[in-house]
């Protein structure tokens, strides 16, 4: 089905405050499918695995001076990128000294999730994203909202992999073959873009569970068109 960025937004976060996350969380989320959408990729189906898959808490990262690591605290852990994503973008932008040239992230559900984060990361410059998993492996460097992608490449994995981000890529767009992001964004903003129907609907069903049951208490609260209706 045709879907409006806003609905995918909208939807996305309400989905995950029904899933039992906090509205910050949610707030990434709606914002990461968002851009996902609008750069051609549809992170549905991602979401909805990572909604399903609770990972372990963030934890400051391994560190030394070129590279930073983040692994499950157990042996088959999960990390969510729903969790780890804003948090990895903080930590490295608030590093006191030089960001590190590498990220590794190991066991992370719906890698796909990440690709918004790392996009902040790259700012105005690039990031070279890989991943492996049992499902798929991908090969990408992110510039500004352009893509380019290796040939082969899976970009709707949802069992978990490891991924691994280097922010300061060199000749990275080597054997990569760019993506027509910018087409792309103008027609998913003036025409919406396709979802297939099972994953929407699903993500639709969790979105239903943060609504506000119906009465007086709650159109108190501003729920509502308010108790007295007069327009």
């Amino acid at each position: 089905m045709n879907v409006s960025l806003n609905e995918i937004e909208v939807t996305s976060r309400r989905a995950a405050v029904g899933a039992g996350y906090p509205q910050g969380i949610a707030e990434d989320a709606g914002a990461a499918l968002r851009w996902l959408c609008a750069t051609g990729l549809s992170g549905v189906e991602a979401l909805l695995a990572a909604l399903a898959t609770p990972g372990e808490p963030p934890r400051t990262p391994e560190r030394n001076d070129t590279i930073w690591a983040w692994r499950p605290a157990t042996s088959g852990g999960r990390l969510s990128a729903l969790l780890l994503g804003p948090c990895v973008a903080e930590w490295v932008e608030a590093a006191p000294t030089a960001s590190p040239g590498r990220i590794v992230v190991e066991g992370l559900v719906a890698p796909l999730l990440f690709l918004p984060h790392a996009a902040r990361l790259a700012g105005e410059g690039s990031i070279l994203v890989e991943w492996h998993g049992s499902d798929g492996a991908a090969r990408l460097l992110i510039h500004g909202d352009e893509l380019a992608l290796a040939p082969g490449s899976v970009l709707l994995p949802v069992s978990p992999a490891e991924i691994t981000m280097s922010l300061h890529p060199a000749a990275a767009s080597a054997g990569l073959a760019p993506t027509p992001a910018a087409a792309s964004r103008r027609a998913a903003i003036q025409q919406g873009v396709t979802i297939a129907d099972a994953a929407w609907q699903a993500l639709v069903v969790l979105a239903t569970l943060s609504f506000v049951p119906a009465s007086a208490q709650s159109r108190l609260h501003g729920a509502g068109a308010g108790l007295v209706d007069d327009d």
